[in-house]
């Protein structure tokens, strides 16, 4: 039957039917149906389907990236090896996200392209990505070995955390060059037909805020009674307005990077704003300022619905300014309502102008230049 099987390749190769005679070199084998679709069909099909799943393994990798640094913030005491189950999620999710990086490739060598030629438009630097992802878990792993785990922010600034985020971004961000490589010119797109991009999206701005995290975004201790430590005082507030400055530089900056090659349907900011704050909460901050990212993510979609961010650049630095100044509006109008601020008013009511500044900064940098 082995004998039958190569004959019927080799005889099929010799006549030109390639990967059609391969499927009928495993009929002795597999005995069900046999697929003719051509090498075109396959590459089309697979370009389709793709994209969605390397998404849906991006966000497993990256809530691997927030449960490992939940439990560092939480069960620290409790870790005393590499070979954790919060490293498992984590390495998992990235063996999950290379496998399908790699299925996608050679899916798309069956008309005879190499394997360089074979990679998706826009995914090279992911296959980069993940080799270097794994050489920085090879040398996470020593490290730990040699120097034991890190503690607090000591995590965010490891030699080896970098090099593991470095491969990480490189590997999240795939979908969306692969979105502007082959998806930028259609013009009619829906929630649903741009999920895979969202979620990339939101995948790279998850890595960015939790490498920052140690800024405060929205914990900023600002509510109840006045503390007497002078110095407290002034590092909270320090650090609360760094988080509020990169917060608004990262929301702001990575839809104008987007809106200016792509036309984003509505409901795309409610769905970044309000999952990236939620696993944020459930991380570390509490999940109490997800209504005022939903405030903030209803008046952005009612921006791209009214389609300036993407006709004009106007429109797009309004969005980038109006966005952030809404959600810490919101976040400060909800911590005064619930148990008091003992920031004073001058010092409150002056972070929506700041972070309306922020990211009116951020659009500027993707505005187009004019003579």
């Amino acid at each position: 039957m082995v004998c039958n099987c190569f004959r019927a390749v080799v005889q099929s190769k010799r006549s030109g039917g390639g990967a059609i005679g391969i499927e009928f070199g495993l009929r002795g084998f597999y005995k069900g149906p046999v697929s003719h679709h051509s090498p075109a069909a396959t590459h089309r099909r697979s370009d389709r389907i793709a994209p969605w799943v390397y998404a849906l393994c991006s966000w497993i990798f990256v809530g691997g990236l927030y449960v490992d640094g939940w439990s560092h913030q939480y069960l620290f005491d409790q870790i005393d090896t590499f070979f954790n189950p919060w490293h498992a999620v984590l390495y998992g999710g990235y063996a999950l996200t290379t496998i399908t990086l790699l299925a996608w490739t050679q899916l798309r060598r069956v008309s005879g392209e190499s394997f360089r030629d074979a990679i998706a438009p826009g995914h090279g630097a992911s296959l980069a990505g993940a080799c270097i992802f794994l050489l920085g878990g090879i040398a996470d792993m020593e490290w730990h070995i040699l120097f034991g785990f890190e503690k607090g922010i000591e995590g965010l600034i490891s030699p080896s955390h970098l090099v593991l985020a470095l491969g990480m971004i490189l590997m999240l961000s795939g979908n969306i060059r692969h979105w502007f490589a082959v998806s930028a010119r259609e013009q009619q797109l829906t929630l649903w037909k741009s999920l895979p991009l969202l979620v990339g999206m939101l995948t790279v701005l998850a890595q960015l805020t939790f490498l920052s995290q140690y800024a405060r975004y929205t914990d900023f201790n600002a509510s109840g009674a006045l503390p007497a430590d002078p110095t407290f005082i002034l590092c909270t507030q320090s650090i609360s307005f760094l988080g509020i400055l990169l917060f608004s530089v990262m929301i702001s900056g990575i839809f104008a990077f987007v809106l200016r090659r792509v036309s984003l349907p509505y409901g795309s900011v409610t769905f970044v704003l309000v999952l990236q704050v939620l696993m944020l909460g459930i991380m570390r901050f509490g999940s109490e300022h997800v209504l005022a990212a939903f405030g903030a993510g209803i008046i952005g979609d009612l921006l791209l619905y009214g389609g300036s961010p993407r006709r004009s650049v106007r429109g797009l630095l309004v969005f980038c300014a109006v966005v952030p100044a809404v959600f810490y509006t919101g976040i400060f109008l909800t911590l005064h309502a619930d148990a008091g601020l003992w920031w004073s008013l001058h010092l409150w009511s002056g972070v929506p102008f700041l972070a309306g500044a922020a990211g009116l900064f951020a659009g500027l940098l993707s505005a187009p230049v004019r003579d």
